[in-house]
């Protein structure tokens, strides 16, 4: 696939997919995925492998956005009318209601990160009331960091410069907005044409001091622990410096193919 485990949400917990679906649950979700189809144009098929990514709590299927969007989602739209979308629909089962709780939250951080300066730099997204799913804008064109200078295998010394400033850039919006995305990873740093950078997957964003406003997050916070700061590792509430040592991981990563 173009960029398979793009916008993938990756935590600490069991696959969803593992537990029990009571059948109830099931055909639920089969008429969720008939009406997303409706709507957004995806393949509605319950046995599909999803085209943009599939995680622990939810998978992403490629769409397009309605004519009447601005009537169903309002006036901040993730694209025009008619472009390409990403809509991420959380799983059936037993981990439905924490997945619908993170594509809520998620949409929130998205507006927040927006406000604070940071809408070229974070993937914009907005819930669909209806249904409770993510409508993304459309990352095909993005590669996950690593994949993305692995394929490229030479970095010059300034586009690693302007990946740099716009990773300081990110850290500043979610700084200003008061958030903590605790989950830099690479597959959540995209890197797309002219070294452009977009941020996703913000579901497990705590507020500067706190935890994910879940029930039974008040503990581990998740991320990658690879990307993880000490604190995080002791579980301790979230802080900007989180997110500033998993982006310095991460550069001294990219710096490696830097020629």
């Amino acid at each position: 696939m173009p960029i398979r485990g793009l916008l993938i949400i990756l935590l600490a917990a069991a696959d969803v997919r593992a537990a029990a679906i009571r059948p109830t649950a099931a055909r639920a979700h089969e008429a969720l995925l008939q009406n997303v189809a409706l709507r957004y144009g995806i393949d509605p098929s319950p046995n599909a492998i999803a085209d943009l990514g599939e995680g622990d709590h939810a998978e992403v299927r490629g769409g397009i956005m309605p004519l009447d969007a601005r009537a169903l989602l309002g006036e901040r739209l993730p694209a025009e009318p008619g472009e390409p979308v990403a809509v991420k629909i959380p799983y059936p089962g037993l981990g439905a209601p924490l997945a619908r709780a993170m594509v809520a939250h998620e949409a929130e951080a998205s507006e927040r990160l927006e406000a604070a300066g940071g809408g070229e730099l974070f993937a914009r997204a907005v819930r669909d009331p209806d249904f409770r799913v993510l409508v993304m804008e459309d990352l095909r064109a993005y590669r996950p960091a690593l994949e993305w200078a692995e394929g490229r295998r030479v970095i010059a010394p300034r586009t690693f410069a302007r990946i740099q400033t716009q990773l300081e850039r990110g850290l500043a919006a979610l700084e200003a907005a008061g958030l903590v995305h605790s989950d830099l990873k690479p597959d959540n740093v995209l890197i797309g044409p002219r070294a452009r950078v977009k941020i996703v997957d913000p579901g497990i964003a705590a507020e500067e001091g706190g935890y994910p406003p879940y029930p039974g997050y008040d503990g581990w916070r998740g991320g990658h622990v690879d990307y993880v700061s000490e604190n995080q590792l002791r579980n301790g509430p979230a802080a900007f410096a989180d997110d500033r040592h998993s982006v310095g991981v991460l550069l001294g990563r990219l710096r490696r193919f830097v020629r």
